[in-house]
């Protein structure tokens, strides 16, 4: 690999000088931001000369690895190396580089650079085959290294296949496609049952759909189910058959062939069974980058491409002066997969997440990932951060399973989906994993029932609604469109966006059964109000991990009036960003014209009287998930207490819950819909806290005799008791002796030393 002369600079042999660098104990460092590439016309030279790092620039922000420097030109262009450190011990420069451009568009790159000869460059791209294009057969033989390393020295891989496999009989797809013989030319739609054998293995795709992927459906399926020529398929199924014949693999499953895309019925019964479609495959390939009409293996320049570093030490910087030098992109894995196309969709995360190992085509280098590592045609083990793997929810500790799953609805809710509708379903297969692990745990349109006051605090994930640039705004589609048909408004998929879990708590903490324990001195999660039913009632033929119709949850829980008036005098700016809004007032606006528009109050000033710049801040967030109706009757309904840690100084006592507004009466019930989640924080004692003291000692919660006829069940007598001895706890009272002086003054006029204690269902 050779380096252009800005990046050879940037490198220097330090016998002749050091230029900006600095020296230090360990070797050199640099600091200050040096200007690289200046303009696209002085960028697109190096690309021209096939220099590695600004190659691995290119690929970050290109639009596909079709794609040219000349189509995609950026005026705007600008690279800088934004800090540097050589090693003396192992002759590495390692390189943070910025790149700026249109749109205000910032990506960072880290590469890694180590000067050698021109032979030793050659020899090393001649033994990964890099200086040739890829083939199916090259891809098979790929396949066949990386799958034999995974059987037998992956700890976690033997473990999950064994698991999987130890019966000798899996569970395939109702449909197959059968392939042939290894020299056939025709392909057929099979019925598993009645042309497979219980032991047969098989291969799943991964992909983006586009207008002309070709479906089963009813009408042609009887064409399908007879053997047809390979050419009728598009290119890049082609070469996916190609690459399965190569590896001796007869079948195939194709969503959109194997299942029949015009019947609801098959539909719902075939997305049932995706958690052992894709668990069950030998392999999963991913096809990265829409090839719908072009073939999967693009030629490649194997000078650019990224490459490990050798393992001995002997090299010489005496060789830098002939720019030969050994580059590895660290950030590669990210760039081309984890941003890639097919890892926008919603329907992949749960394949990458359910699937054995996959293989990823359509970049200028393969990639394999599994349980055990992930790797590509010259780097055998690819560092990279937690963000950038798939999700690992096959993981022998409980305790990380639990804190998965708001990282998977994190990331979920970021994708994108043809249809709406899917939304539930396109992560059922997970869903049913999850909850086949622990079937105590009830699954609650996209929340578990033991973790409910964590997954019901979800807030929107405002950055993301903002225009975004480079590979991202390439790469991570961001729901715009309406939410999922018959979402409650708990739900997070009631957001028509992305969201993000409640930061100040740790979910396997949250456990409904801790949360109801009196004992003070865990400094855990204290509920404030209890789940004490939920009702799924999906349509027949399906169930609650793919149907979120007539879903309601039923709270014992604290009312606090809560009033937003004066929206309209208090926010007439409409410069500041469309989706945060600080105000200096306890007011929240939501401009008519548009609607979705969720503007973030970060503190609420202690009073609206206040001169603007001189309010005291009250410690509570605010965060609104749909606009403020007027008309309807607010509260806030607190659902935990997180007790201060006496040994740590920088924790604060919290109290968060939900903004609801009241929607309806059904018989008796109070019907609610969740608009917000509040967070107060304060490393004093909880205000809050003391307004519901005040409450219970009006009598609000009654615990004598006469509640045993009310119709409440033991679990909610229990747990009102508790929460009784929990609030009128010593702590709680001095707190109350502490401000009963000022208390008024520090209460917002948002809230009131009152509230009622109701049962309610929040739909």
């Amino acid at each position: 690999m050779t380096l252009c002369n800005i990046c050879r600079e940037l490198c220097p042999n330090f016998e002749n000088g050091s230029g900006d660098w600095e020296s230090v104990e360990e070797g050199f460092l640099i600091i200050d931001p040096v200007p690289m590439h200046q303009s696209w016309e002085s960028f697109s030279k190096s690309l021209n000369y096939n220099c590695a790092i600004c190659w691995g620039l290119w690929r970050s922000i290109r639009s596909s690895p079709r794609a040219s420097p000349n189509e995609e030109a950026d005026v705007d262009f600008k690279s800088w190396l934004h800090e540097g450190a050589f090693s003396a011990e192992t002759l590495t420069f390692t390189l943070h580089i910025n790149l700026t451009g249109k749109d205000n568009r910032r990506e960072s790159n880290e590469f890694r650079v180590r000067y050698t000869t021109s032979e030793s460059l050659k020899e090393a791209r001649h033994s990964y085959g890099i200086d040739v294009d890829q083939t199916s057969g090259s891809v098979a033989r790929f396949i066949q290294n990386w799958s034999n390393h995974c059987t037998k020295t992956q700890p976690g891989c033997i473990k999950r296949d064994v698991s999987l496999t130890g019966t000798g009989d899996i569970d395939l797809p109702s449909r197959l496609l059968d392939l042939g013989g290894t020299d056939s030319k025709k392909f057929r739609i099979v019925q598993s049952q009645k042309c497979c054998q219980k032991n047969d293995q098989y291969v799943t795709l991964t992909h983006r759909w586009s207008h002309d992927t070709p479906k089963l459906l009813q009408t042609n399926c009887e064409q399908y189910y007879t053997f047809q020529s390979d050419n009728i398929l598009p290119q890049d199924y082609r070469d996916i058959i190609s690459i399965c014949r190569e590896m001796s693999v007869q079948f195939l499953w194709i969503d959109s062939l194997c299942i029949l895309q015009d019947s609801p019925e098959d539909l719902l019964r075939e997305i049932k069974t995706m958690l052992n479609v894709y668990q069950n495959a030998l392999l999963t390939l991913s096809i990265c980058w829409d090839y719908a009409d072009s073939t999967l293996f693009p030629s490649r320049r194997g000078e650019t491409l990224s490459i490990a570093l050798p393992n001995d030490e002997n090299e010489s910087l005496a060789y830098s002066t002939t720019g030969c030098a050994f580059v590895n992109h660290v950030d590669e894995f990210k760039i081309n997969v984890t941003h890639s196309l097919v890892n926008s969709r919603g329907w992949v995360l749960q394949e990458r997440t359910l699937s054995r190992r996959i293989v990823y085509l359509g970049n200028e280098q393969l990639y394999w990932e599994c349980d055990g590592v992930i790797a590509s045609e010259t780097v055998s083990n690819i560092l990279q951060d937690k963000d950038v793997r798939r999700m690992p929810i096959f993981h022998d500790s409980d305790d990380f399973r639990i804190a998965l799953w708001p990282k998977l609805v994190e990331k979920y809710s970021q994708c994108g989906l043809t249809s709406e509708s899917d939304r539930l379903a396109a992560i059922s297969g997970i869903s049913r994993m999850m909850s086949a692990a622990n079937p105590r745990d009830h699954y609650i349109a996209g929340i578990w029932s033991q973790y409910w006051i964590f997954d019901l605090l979800w807030t929107p994930l405002v950055k993301n609604f903002w225009p975004r640039n480079g590979a991202l705004l390439r790469t991570c589609a961001v729901r715009t469109i309406q939410p999922a048909q018959g979402a409650p408004s708990w739900s997070w998929m009631a957001f028509p966006g992305p969201v993000e879990p409640p930061r100040s708590l740790e979910r396997p903490k949250c456990i409904a059964e801790t949360t109801m324990s009196p004992d003070k001195s865990l400094f855990l999660p204290r509920a404030l109000a209890m789940l004490s039913q939920f009702d799924v009632n999906p349509p027949p033929g399906a169930d609650n991990f793919d149907s979120m119709s007539h879903t309601t949850l039923r709270l014992n829980c604290f009312l606090i009036p809560a009033d937003f008036a004066g929206i309209a005098e208090i926010c007439q700016n409409e410069s500041a960003p469309a989706f945060y809004h600080p105000i200096s007032c306890n007011a929240f606006y939501f401009p008519q014209q548009r609607i979705n528009a969720i503007y973030h109050l970060e503190f609420l000033k202690s009073s609206s009287r206040a001169l603007p710049g001189s309010e005291k801040l009250t410690p509570i967030t605010l965060c609104f998930n749909k606009p403020w109706n007027s008309g309807l009757p607010t509260s806030m309904i607190p659902i935990f207490h997180l007790p201060k840690h006496p040994d740590k100084r920088w924790t604060r006592d919290r109290v968060g819950g939900l903004i609801v507004q009241r929607t309806s009466a059904r018989g008796q019930d109070l019907e609610f819909t969740r608009i917000g989640t509040f967070q107060e924080g304060t490393t004093k004692e909880s205000v809050l806290l003391g307004a519901l003291r005040t409450t219970i000692c009006k009598g609000v919660i009654e615990l004598d005799g006469e509640s045993t006829n009310s119709g409440k069940t033991g679990k909610e007598r229990n747990f009102e008791t508790g929460l009784y001895e929990y609030i009128n706890a010593p702590k709680i009272e001095r707190l109350m002796e502490n401000t009963s002086q000022d208390l008024g003054e520090r209460l917002s006029p948002l809230f009131y030393p009152r509230a009622e204690w109701a049962n309610i269902l929040l739909g």
